[in-house]
């Protein structure tokens, strides 16, 4: 796929599409901003760095675990926060189909999670945790596992029928042989990354990303220029 073609649809969506993806961005971000500064208030992080070890380069007493911080009033907060975050994420996912598809959008998507019952949140705790045994192996099997359910979100909001597992089974089989192709796709947006660490880029950045593999998504699950003419029943590749 033409990765310039793919981010060209994405700079047009941020230049033409109402309301425009940066506001609905700046939603999500200030909602990330709000409860990282909540957290802080209300205390109870339980992780903790040791500065002196790690300029002793004591590697195995950099990180650790206090018990005596951890409170169940701020692990209530801590939890719900993650639910709620898990909602907006896959909200914003929806949002971002409905615009590159010239559909009825808004910031309302970003409650829509909530239309779709549990599945949001089982789905955002298996794919984690499935990635995350994967990393316990070796960093490369979690990377390659990362990758082959990266389209389980959007799989998600188009089937909201579709079980979690489900959704993950057909994104790994859908990402056969296009996992490469999708990281040298985001590993071009290196340079925007950078930059996002300043908060007023990360509102032009983020959707610029999101949007770019929206399109890359709707490639994948769209026919190819053979099947143009192919009757519109016809299963997508994958589902045979």
């Amino acid at each position: 796929m033409d990765r310039r073609v793919l981010k060209n649809q994405a700079l047009a969506l941020i230049q033409t599409s109402r309301p425009n993806p940066c506001l609905i961005t700046l939603a999500v971000l200030t909602y990330g901003w709000l409860v990282t500064w909540i957290t802080q208030r209300i205390g109870g992080q339980p992780f903790y760095m040791d500065l002196d070890a790690l300029e002793a380069m004591d590697f195995w007493n950099v990180f650790g675990f206090d018990w005596g911080n951890v409170s169940v009033v701020s692990g209530f907060f801590q939890f719900a926060f993650e639910v709620l975050s898990a909602y907006l994420a896959f909200g914003y996912t929806k949002y971002g189909l409905n615009a590159s598809r010239a559909e009825k959008n808004g910031f309302g998507d970003l409650l829509s999670g909530f239309e779709y019952s549990y599945r949001p949140v089982v789905l955002w705790l298996l794919t984690r945790l499935v990635t995350l045994l994967f990393s316990l192996l070796l960093i490369v099997p979690g990377i390659v596992a990362a990758y082959g359910y990266s389209m389980a979100s959007r799989l998600q909001c188009d089937h909201p029928d579709w079980s979690p597992i489900r959704c993950m089974r057909e994104s790994r089989m859908m990402m056969k042989g296009h996992k490469w192709e999708l990281f040298v796709l985001e590993l071009s947006f290196i340079g925007w990354i950078l930059l996002s660490v300043i908060p007023a880029v990360s509102v032009f950045v983020k959707p610029y990303i999101s949007l770019t593999e929206t399109a890359y998504y709707l490639r994948l699950t769209g026919p190819s220029e053979e099947e143009s003419h192919a009757s519109s029943n016809e299963k997508p590749p994958w589902e045979y």
